[in-house]
């Protein structure tokens, strides 16, 4: 299980169990994705210190922001990730 928390203004936080990712939202809500129905997943640099972590699904992206204290954790998630993912979409 790998757990981020992307922020600490902001505490979102993302969870790997190896196949289904849960991101946990500060507002209180949650959302559950298993890697079999994502498309891609992407950290780009942005401005003032965040990053802009990117999750395509089939039709909408998930926009998450990133703190520059998270992004090798996000990193090693976003590896996994992958992996998971390959492993569905051969």
């Amino acid at each position: 299980m790998i757990k981020v928390k992307l922020s600490e203004k902001t505490p979102t936080i993302l969870a790997l169990d190896g196949e289904v990712l849960e991101i946990f939202f500060d507002e209180g809500g949650s959302r559950r994705i298993h890697v079999a129905h994502m498309k891609s997943i992407k950290l780009d640099p942005s401005k003032d210190g965040k990053r802009l972590l990117t999750i395509m699904q089939k039709y909408d992206p998930i926009l998450l922001w990133v703190d520059e204290e998270a992004v090798a954790k996000v990193n090693e998630l976003i590896a996994e990730l992958q992996k998971a993912m390959a492993s569905f979409h051969m």
